[in-house]
């Protein structure tokens, strides 16, 4: 069973309660383990609860204002309180003042000065039902109508009394069962009454069935609310009442295939965090967690990767961390420290120590526009754009100093484009058309004679591109079909050379050319003026057609293919004009190259400490345009870089661009040489080594031993007396040994003793107290040799040859409580006096209480001269003594 709880209730009735857990289930035939076997209640009452009573109410008003009034207040009482509890009422006197002049006090009171009475002044102050505390009433004078001295006023005869005459309020007396209300000395008091009836409280509530199921009882208790006195009656019935219970039959339980266990019994559970047993009630399955102590044990997981190095330069820490896995999540325990003494975190020293290595690094900086060289491309003629190479370069501001990042990428080749003039290349003139004359609708025309024209066209083998010169693909020549009449219709007139070029607004266009000929009389109109829509007209009223090869694709506002003089359209970044019949179009470069933002970057390395890499992006600010260089390049770059903590991550390691490697604990201790040169990176601080778990440390650290936290300097060799163990620590190396039993300190002080008083006695170890017990052999004879004897003057004889004798040794079976100091620091008849008590005490005589080992028989070889190996010419007669045999025997003077 567990220990009772704590009892429900700090005072007065309550309950407490004790658990169990099943051990082991019942076997076959075993009896079973009952519900109410797992936990128990009882009643229990720790203390009386005492008297609580709260603070008094507020005084109600005063019933008179003068001549003496009452007033009340209330308040609650609890527990144990011999005046009774519940509501208790306190009065007070009020409006004392006579409703007179208090000059002319009403007989019997006397007019008194207020500061020379004191309370109490009336029953109710001598009762308590008024708090004598309260201020008198008196007129300006400071004086007022009071008893004479050693009376009070007594309200209920409104005359002045003695205090023991004072009335009592016994109503307002609250008092427990089996008490009586009395008046003493004007105060209600309770006092026991002399017989009482024994009297019983209210039954407590039934205490839980004996059994779930197959038929128990179950009881209730109750106690006496007044215990009988004097002649009372006694309590009638018992404190205890019993009735059945759980008459229902135990179930069975059936596992998921269907074997059937006994209620009670042990079940198989699904996880390693609990018990199941079959249930009484259900006739199911129950778990119940296991207790902490049953548990399996959490376990550490892996170890993370280390942090990288924080903290200033000098003095940087990483770290790295492992988590506590608990089995069954209700584990309320956490794994324990492992072998090295590390739970879930570890924490070690990294970087250089070397203040000289901590000096700010200068890191190289590089203009951010590059500058280019010019394009490698060639024009070939043919195509409008060339494409090549190009080298770009930029200008070192700053040179690395101090380990500062090193200068990135100061030239580069990238691709590049140039735009092309090519110019248009024809074909072969086909032969010309035969002559035409073109009559305007509305005009008076005769299409077969007069002024015409005859045209003649070739293809294109290449087209013009960017600025190259176009093609001219069709031309035009004058001619002149001879009509029967020289008479000219209205606009046209009388022409000498009426096969000039351009006499018509169209033919002012340089999509075609007009071919030079020798004039010919015939209708044309007037000078400077040109045929349009049937009229005569000067240049600067010639519409022009919309040219398609040289703008593009008509806009929806061209109607018909032509566009009034003045009308002006875009052409890539020029402006074309319809000026005198045909397009007028400016010549400005329009070649736009791809242009980029600078690089930005928000300077944050990607790592904390050590190498790693930092994002640069730029953007593109314009698109390259009518065949300028094409946007190619990248818009995002990673340059090298070091965390803001340093190059190196240990506060102990300097960067170097080269450097002989670091030397290393293991190569120290087996003096082996660091190798020769290594690449560059961080690398210890001068006189620093690389211990096993990376770090950079001073040559002497690697003589310590480092075991579960503690750390232990070289040539350390202490014991352990809690752990029994010798610890010792050289050149790194570590070794615990068992405390060998010499260096133990006896069990108890009998052990100590025997083993001084005793040369022949043997020491058995006790590692788990880390002491030894004395033990020595049992009686038997012993054969000696001598190789030394004592000269009679003193001196130390080594023996040339040594003798060889006999004698008893060892202990004997005895309960003997004498000792050997016992016998040094008492008399002979202290001795004997103990003995004989300890024998009265045991009942055995003093004879029995201790043997000791002693010769069967002794004899005395013949003397013998021996002569000494470091004494020269000396020679002595020794007699060597021989035993028979040795025994125990009962002799306490032995």
């Amino acid at each position: 069973w567990s220990e009772w709880s704590a009892c429900s209730a700090s005072c007065g009735p309550g309950t407490r309660k004790r658990s169990r857990d099943i051990l082991a289930p019942a076997g076959p035939g075993g009896a079973e383990c009952q519900p109410s076997d797992f936990s128990q209640l009882e009643a229990c009452q720790t203390a009386d609860c005492p008297c609580i009573k709260e603070q008094w109410g507020e005084w109600t008003p005063c019933s008179k204002t003068c001549d003496g009034g009452l007033r009340s207040r209330t308040r609650l009482a609890s527990g144990n309180c011999t005046d009774g509890s519940g509501k208790e009422t306190q009065s007070s006197s009020c409006g004392s003042t006579p409703c007179t002049s208090p000059s002319t006090c009403v007989e019997p009171m006397q007019l008194q000065l207020c500061a020379a009475v004191s309370c109490p002044l009336t029953c109710d102050h001598v009762s308590g039902a008024a708090a004598c505390s309260e201020s008198h009433e008196c007129d300006s004078s400071g004086y007022g109508c009071f008893c004479p001295s050693g009376t009070v006023w007594d309200r209920t005869s409104n005359r002045c009394v003695k205090p023991a005459e004072c009335p009592c309020n016994l109503e307002a007396v609250q008092c427990l069962p089996c008490s009586e209300k009395v008046c003493v000395d004007g105060v209600g008091q309770c006092v026991p009454s002399v017989n009482c009836d024994c009297q019983w409280a209210e039954w407590q509530a039934w205490q839980p069935c004996s059994v779930e199921c197959g038929g128990g009882t179950q009881t209730r208790q109750r106690d006496h609310s007044v215990q009988r006195r004097g002649s009372g009656a006694p309590c009638e019935g018992n404190s205890t009442q019993a009735q059945p219970c759980n008459a229902q039959t135990c179930p069975l339980c059936f596992d998921e295939i269907d074997y059937w266990y006994r209620a009670g019994e042990r079940m198989p559970s699904d996880t390693v965090c609990e018990e199941c047993y079959c249930d009484y009630a259900s006739g199911e399955r129950k778990c119940i967690p296991l207790d902490q102590s049953d548990l399996p044990l959490p376990v550490w997981t892996s170890w993370t990767q280390w942090t990288n190095c924080t903290g200033a330069c000098g003095s940087q820490t990483r770290e790295r961390q492992r988590l506590c896995h608990k089995i069954c999540p209700a584990d309320k325990r956490t794994c324990a420290p492992d072998s090295t003494g590390l739970a879930n975190r570890e924490t070690e020293r990294c970087g250089t120590t070397n203040p000289a290595d901590c000096n700010e690094p200068i890191d190289c900086k590089v203009s951010t526009e590059w500058q280019n060289s010019t394009c490698s491309a060639v024009c070939d003629g043919v195509n409008g754009v060339a494409y090549g190479q190009m080298v770009q370069t930029r200008q070192i501001l700053v040179q690395p100093q101090h380990g500062g990042d090193a200068c990135p990428q100061t030239q580069r080749t990238v691709p590049c484009s140039i735009r092309c003039d090519v110019d248009c290349i024809a074909g072969s003139w086909q032969s010309w058309s035969a002559c035409s004359v073109t009559c305007d609708v509305g005009t008076v025309c005769d299409p077969s004679c007069g002024s015409g024209l005859r045209t003649r066209t070739r293809s294109v083998t290449v087209e013009a591109q960017n600025n190259g010169q176009p093609c001219v693909t069709r031309e035009n020549e004058p001619c002149i079909i001879p009509c029967q009449t020289d008479v000219c219709q209205a606009p046209l007139v009388k022409s000498d050379c009426a096969n000039r070029c351009h006499q018509r607004c169209s033919d002012l266009a340089d999509l075609e050319v007009c071919a030079a000929t020798d004039c010919k009389s015939g209708c044309a109109c007037p000078d400077n003026t040109y045929m349009q829509d049937g009229q005569c007209v000067r240049k600067s009223e010639c519409a022009c057609a919309w040219n398609a090869a040289l703008l593009g694709p008509a806009p929806d506002s061209v109607k018909n293919g032509r566009v009034p003089p003045g009308y002006t359209t875009a052409k890539d970044c020029n402006q074309c004009t319809c000026t005198d019949g045909a397009w007028q179009c400016t010549s400005k470069d329009c070649k736009k190259d791809c242009i980029y933002s600078d690089w930005a970057s928000d300077g944050v390395c990607n790592v904390t400490c050590g190498s790693g890499k930092k994002l640069s992006t730029r953007s593109i600010l314009q698109q390259a345009e009518f065949g300028g260089v094409e946007c190619t390049e990248p818009l995002e770059k990673f340059d090298d870089c070091f965390g803001e903590e340093g190059k190196c991550c240990d506060p102990n390691a300097v960067h170097y661009e080269s450097k002989t490697c670091d030397q290393t604990c293991a190569g120290v201790l087996s003096g082996a040489e660091a190798p020769a040169a290594c690449s560059a990176g961080c690398h210890c601080s001068a006189g620093l080594v690389r211990n096993s778990t990376g770090s950079c440390v001073p040559v002497e650290d690697c003589y310590k031993c480092s075991v579960n936290g503690v750390v232990y300097p070289n040539g350390y060799s202490a014991n352990d007396m809690d752990a029994c163990l010798h610890r010792t620590c050289l050149q790194g190396k570590y070794e615990e040994t068992l405390i060998g039993v010499e260096a133990m300190p006896s069990c108890t002080n009998l052990d100590g003793n025997m083993d001084a008083s005793l040369a022949q006695g043997y020491r058995t170890a006790n590692y788990s107290r880390c002491c030894y017990s004395m033990a020595l052999p049992s009686c038997t004879k012993v054969n000696v040799t001598i190789e030394s004897i004592f000269t009679p003057d003193g001196y130390v004889c080594q023996l040339k040859a040594p003798l060889h004798g006999s004698r008893c040794e060892g202990t004997c079976p005895s309960n003997c409580i004498v000792t050997p100091e016992v016998y040094n620091e008492f008399t002979e008849a202290q001795v004997n006096y103990v003995l004989e008590q300890h024998a009265a005490l045991s009942g055995q005589p003093v004879a029995s209480l201790c043997s000791c080992c002693h010769p069967t028989r002794e004899s005395t070889e013949a003397p013998v001269t021996v002569s000494c190996s470091n004494l020269p010419g000396r020679s002595f007669v020794v007699n060597v003594k021989q035993v028979a045999g040795c025994t125990c025997d009962q002799n306490i003077g032995a």
